[in-house]
């Protein structure tokens, strides 16, 4: 079937039981858009890529990863960029006087395809729209998700990604984690962990809360240092973790950018929050959050729509990763 998929060059590791329940969502009739919600480098778009391609029997038309990282987020014209991205991505041809939505809606409602959607967060509810659209007027076409900001919850099916072994259903030892650290530690060193080092390469991954691309960045380290150098140097300096590898995106060769990328989307008052809550060194209540660093459950549920916070409805304490932490404290002083 065609598709514009990437090579995969790696083994994709854990998330099994997501796998198995998108599947199951996009084999439904009519199945509402499926979207797929975290942080910058927690796999959002490795997930949706391992999906699309092995669903790619499933449409004769195709399955296709459309980048939205580039559109201009405006209110007036984000629909039409939105569907340019796409008709692009599909090769359709422009005709004058017919707005670019109606155009790419009326080649897509006699299709069977899966539209792979990537980076949706900067995005407002004028593209929100476009998402229901489709699913309205294209029957056979699904389309998957991913942003780092949570999407409003009617439009289909949402998905909140966390760190290899943090998640419900995950592997609670972190095995995953330090599998992902050694099999790509394994493309620098062919000598394998001895179990101290093994050790070591755990608490590197629980440093990082099992992030992937954090996983990812740390074992290419390895080229010129040791396990122990790096989780020395971790433990208090997280710029440290970047790559210069042309393969690797921009917005992902450090956690830095990462970071930034997210922090550029805030207003000037949900980033004083932020840095204001970074004092916080543990989990903490909204109470303290409002009498400490002087941030409102209205804006604690804010920061945790842009996937900066976690919220535990169990323990009733919000959680901010120690990555975000790290960069939040500095932002500002930056």
């Amino acid at each position: 079937m065609p598709h514009n998929l990437p090579s995969i060059y790696n083994p994709f590791l854990g998330r099994q039981a997501i796998q198995q329940i998108i599947h199951v969502c996009l084999d439904q009739p009519r199945c509402k858009p499926v979207i797929l919600v975290g942080s910058g480098g927690i796999g959002k778009t490795r997930l949706a890529t391992v999906v699309a391609r092995n669903r790619l029997h499933l449409y004769p038309d195709g399955v296709w990863l459309v980048n939205l990282t580039d559109i201009a987020s405006d209110a007036v014209y984000e629909s039409d960029g939105i569907a340019n991205a796409i008709a692009s991505v599909l090769d359709l041809p422009y005709r004058e006087g017919v707005s670019s939505v109606e155009q790419l809606l009326a080649h897509l409602e006699d299709r069977a395809l899966l539209l792979l959607l990537d980076g949706f967060e900067h995005l407002s509810k004028e593209g929100e729209a476009l998402l229901s659209r489709i699913w309205l007027r294209c029957p056979d076409v699904h389309l998957l998700v991913t942003s780092r900001r949570v999407l409003d919850e009617r439009i289909g099916h949402m998905f909140v990604l966390y760190g290899l072994g943090c998640s419900k259903g995950e592997e609670g030892d972190g095995a995953l984690a330090v599998s992902l650290f050694e099999e790509r530690r394994a493309q620098y060193q062919w000598m394998p962990l001895s179990e101290e080092e093994r050790r070591v390469v755990y608490r590197i991954c629980s440093m990082v809360e099992g992030m992937p691309l954090a996983i990812e960045l740390a074992a290419g380290l390895t080229v010129k240092r040791t396990v122990q150098e790096i989780a020395i140097q971790m433990a208090s300096d997280f710029y440290m973790l970047e790559s210069s590898l042309w393969d690797v995106p921009v917005r992902h060769r450090s956690l830095q950018a990462v970071f930034e990328s997210s922090w550029c989307r805030l207003s000037v008052e949900l980033q004083g929050c932020l840095a204001r809550l970074a004092v916080f060194s543990d989990d903490f209540t909204a109470v303290s959050a409002e009498q400490v660093a002087q941030t409102t459950r209205q804006q604690l549920a804010a920061l945790q729509k842009h996937s900066l916070l976690a919220f535990n409805k169990l323990t009733g304490l919000w959680h901010m990763h120690p990555i975000v932490r790290f960069f939040a404290e500095r932002a500002l002083d930056g």
